[in-house]
């Protein structure tokens, strides 16, 4: 659950640094902030963060303790750092620190997910081995895997 919440809260990230793109470069041909976009962006930054504290609240413990980490830093960094005036500079400060958390986040589960991956394929070996390696091993392997291993390893 934990991975298809922060997707959605990863792809909204990326929706908004697009959408501060297109502004920032309409603001760049010389018009103004007539319409009052950099706040309703800057509304729109500041729910992205309840979103993620959300997702600390949630899932804190389920995480590995750099994402735990990671998430509990930005989120006091975010809190502080958000500027409370709206306007152009709020909203590229804001934005720039939803895509810095962003981009190290991703990094932290990317990472951990990959060194997880390994350990089992690692573990799968290993196992593998020993069924070749030792009979006795191999045979007690056999008899519970006919049995239905799970009789011998009930679920809690």
């Amino acid at each position: 659950m934990f991975s298809t919440e922060w997707a959605a809260v990863s792809a909204r990230i990326a929706s908004l640094i697009e959408a501060g793109h297109l502004f920032l470069r309409s603001i760049g041909t010389g018009e103004h902030d007539e319409y009052g976009m950099s706040s309703e962006l800057l509304r729109n930054a500041k729910e992205l963060v309840v979103h993620i504290a959300r997702l600390q609240a949630r899932y804190a413990n389920e995480l590995p303790d750099a994402a735990r980490q990671c998430l509990f830093d930005s989120i006091e960094r975010m809190d502080q750092s958000f500027p409370p005036v709206p306007g152009l500079p709020a909203f590229a400060a804001a934005v720039t620190l939803l895509a810095s958390f962003r981009t190290e986040f991703t990094h932290i589960l990317i990472d951990t997910e990959a060194v997880a991956r390994s350990l089992v394929a690692r573990a799968f070996a290993h196992l593998q081995r020993s069924i070749i390696a030792d009979e006795a091993f191999k045979n007690r392997w056999k008899a519970v895997f006919s049995e239905g291993e799970i009789a011998h390893f009930p679920l809690r």
